[in-house]
């Protein structure tokens, strides 16, 4: 049996070499910021979300505007709403299914084939626009395009994150995805709107529709 003073000597340098371990032992980053691959996937979803609701905006004004040349006010404005209901609709559907897609099915692949169709959807809305032959039926189908790619694209974009980062600082990983979305939800109408007003093609020709799946490589 060992006496006191040789325990306390055995405990003491149990101590230094649990101190010493720790000192040579390389820390991780205690910011997700501190991330090469979460930095990019969240200007990645920032474009993205920049992107899709400030298309939201872009397709409503736009229905209005060509009803507005054929039909009353109110029937304009009937259109207005059955194009939000054509981006509804799909969310409300898929959204059962969209959770398990996302976690049996690569998340990437999902996020770039979304961002990829939104892509494509907003890059014939502006040609249409420029070329001048855009119609009530073809907005009406990128309205229903946007609102299938929302649907897939939300949960899979969103669940990309904690394959980005350790565990220690998912928490706030998450929670600044969270406020950068939220933001970008803020903020893309907004900035839809004004470049609408300023020319009617211009939205769908910005950067946000053209780089976010870049991200989810």
């Amino acid at each position: 049996m060992l006496h006191p003073p040789a325990r306390s000597r055995d405990c003491l340098m149990v101590a230094r070499a649990a101190k010493a371990l720790a000192m040579t032992a390389p820390s991780l980053p205690r910011h997700p910021l501190h991330f090469p691959n979460f930095r990019a996937y969240l200007v990645g979803r920032c474009a993205a979300v920049l992107a899709q609701y400030g298309m939201m905006i872009v397709l409503g004004w736009q229905a209005y505007n060509i009803a507005r040349e054929t039909m009353t006010t109110s029937g304009a404005a009937a259109q207005l709403g059955l194009i939000g209901l054509a981006q509804f609709l799909p969310l409300f559907f898929l959204t059962p299914i969209t959770g398990w897609v996302a976690d049996h099915y690569d998340r990437r692949m999902i996020s770039r084939t979304t961002l990829a169709a939104l892509t494509l959807a907003a890059g014939l809305l502006a040609f249409a626009t420029y070329e001048d032959w855009v119609s009530l039926p073809l907005i009406f189908g990128i309205a229903v395009v946007v609102g299938i790619a929302r649907a897939f694209n939300g949960p899979a974009y969103g669940a990309l994150a904690p394959n980005l980062v350790p565990p220690a600082v998912l928490p706030n990983a998450i929670a600044i995805s969270a406020v950068v979305w939220q933001a970008g939800s803020i903020v893309g109408p907004a900035l839809g709107g004004y470049a609408y007003a300023a020319t009617p093609g211009a939205p769908m020709r910005w950067p946000p529709c053209s780089m976010p799946w870049r991200s989810a490589r």
